[in-house]
């Protein structure tokens, strides 16, 4: 829906998402993003569990995979840091690229 919003005009937008969602389909919007050098911005709420649907465990495995495959658009940040936090939030924002900004939170 971001790539949309950008490919109607908008100038900036945001996806944000679980990561449990962006591990079981979130990522394929990715493809077409790079695809057509759309500067998507994904805010990805890393908790490690499935908070939706009952708190099952993420595979650390398959979601560090697939945010290894767009390395060099991952911005990471703990929660805890509220400085670190709003200053990587602002680079995202001021970026004229794709950016992946993964917020590393406690494990509920």
């Amino acid at each position: 829906m971001a790539a949309g919003a950008l490919k109607a005009g908008a100038r900036k937008t945001w996806a944000v998402t679980g990561d449990w969602a962006f591990t079981a389909a979130g990522h394929l919007g990715l493809h077409e993003a790079v695809q057509m050098g759309l500067p998507v911005k994904v805010l990805i709420l890393h908790n490690r569990v499935a908070g939706a649907t009952g708190g099952q465990p993420l595979n650390e495995g398959v979601f560090a995979r697939l945010i290894g495959a767009y390395s060099e658009f991952v911005r990471r940040v703990d929660v805890a840091d509220r400085d670190a936090l709003r200053a990587t939030l602002q680079a995202a924002q001021a970026s004229d690229r794709l950016e992946l900004v993964v917020v590393d939170l406690p494990t509920p």
